[in-house]
């Protein structure tokens, strides 16, 4: 701008960057210097003009003497924008790929999470916890706590948990991380072994039944295909 026609530059004031002369306007103070708009810039002090953002970057507010680029987990196809693209949930932001389209978003791997948008990586299934392929990415329900008899101790991809081995049990369907040894025998006199150990409960133990009107020896047995004398009363539980 300058405060008369005269053309004599050294005269003059230049706008600043992040503005351009408006040759609408006088050139007489810096009303003549216009803000660019967002979603364009100008660089230089002096401009004429103002240039619009290239894919991939942004410019939020009026003014700017340089566009932003966008974040990782974010994307811009188009010029002149002022905001970017948040990737989907279910999808993150891949640090190696250009943030000038949408492919720039990819898909979370089978077993594993992107719940919000934008997000730069996701997150793996916790252990105790399988993959529901039948539920989105973009879900905490895509990672199922195992269920009772299984549990899960390694972060990895898996469909099902892993089954209790023979003596261990695990009762709970809250992301168990192991199972528990079974009981090896009742803990009080007079108890005994009712049912079972189970990979999802525990040795069950019943207090022993009396038992009236046997004459001769009776033989306790858990077990009804147990040997016993062949001339004892035998009763089975």
């Amino acid at each position: 701008m300058c405060s008369s026609d005269l053309d004599d530059l050294a005269a003059c004031t230049r706008c600043d960057a992040g503005t351009r002369g408006d040759g609408a306007i006088a050139r007489t103070s810096d009303v003549h210097c216009v803000a660019c708009g967002m979603g364009e810039y100008s660089s230089a002090s002096g401009s004429t003009a103002c240039i619009s953002c290239l894919e991939g970057k942004f410019a939020a507010s009026t003014g700017l003497a340089a566009c932003s680029t966008c974040t990782i987990g974010q994307w811009q196809s188009e010029t002149g924008q002022a905001s970017c693209t948040q990737c989907v949930a279910g999808r993150f932001g891949k640090a190696s790929v250009a943030r000038t389209s949408v492919a720039h978003c990819e898909s979370c791997a089978h077993g594993s999470i992107a719940v919000s948008e934008g997000l730069t990586a996701c997150e793996p299934c916790e252990l105790g916890t399988y993959a529901d392929l039948g539920v989105a990415k973009s879900s905490a329900d895509h990672c199922k706590p195992c269920t009772a008899g299984k549990y899960q101790d390694e972060i990895a991809f898996v469909e099902v948990c892993k089954t209790c081995t023979t003596g261990r049990f695990q009762p709970t369907t809250i992301k168990a991380t192991s199972c528990t040894q079974c009981s090896c025998a009742c803990s009080t006199a007079g108890e005994y072994i009712s049912t079972d150990c189970t990979f999802s409960t525990d040795r069950v133990c019943s207090a022993i039944p009396v038992v009236g009107g046997v004459s001769g020896k009776a033989y306790y047995t858990e077990d009804a295909a147990a040997v016993v004398p062949a001339d004892a009363a035998t009763v089975t539980f």
